[in-house]
């Protein structure tokens, strides 16, 4: 950090301190230092799926205009990326767009290796979706995961 203030157009040394803070799930710095780098260096789609979660982890897990603003960029740049398929179903759940959540994670559960967690999980939050639109409970709350 104390490099990042003497060096502000870094974007790189941003990024890699975005993903420091990430990591020490510092959320709110981490964001800061992704907003920083973002003028300076091209984000990849991984970068913009880590900036989307950490932002959304700085703000309370509460989505708000650049939360969405992020996610859609990362989507732009792959639209079969998992994690970004991920937050933008998580994002449609929070406006209560539940038929816009499924079909995100639709898509994922189809870019997600057979079996794996990703799956699991995809198939996991539309069951709750189902079950909380048909007024059921799900099978176990261990089960589900709306991320």
């Amino acid at each position: 950090a104390d490099k990042m203030a003497k060096d502000p157009n870094n974007g790189e040394g941003w990024l890699l301190l975005a993903k420091t803070y990430s990591e020490l799930r510092r959320y709110s710095e981490a964001d800061s230092a992704y907003e920083k780098a973002s003028p300076l260096v091209s984000l990849d789609v991984n970068a913009l799926t880590d900036w989307a979660d950490a932002h959304v982890m700085a703000k309370d897990r509460k989505w708000d205009a650049e939360g969405r603003k992020i996610v859609k960029r990362a989507l732009a740049a792959d639209p079969k990326h998992v994690k970004a398929l991920a937050l933008a179903g998580s994002e449609a759940f929070d406006r209560a767009d539940y038929k816009q959540a499924i079909d995100f994670w639709k898509r994922m559960k189809a870019a997600a290796a057979v079996d794996s967690m990703d799956s699991k999980l995809a198939d996991a939050n539309i069951a709750e979706v189902n079950a909380m639109l048909s007024g059921k409970q799900p099978a176990t709350s261990a089960e589900t995961g709306v991320v």
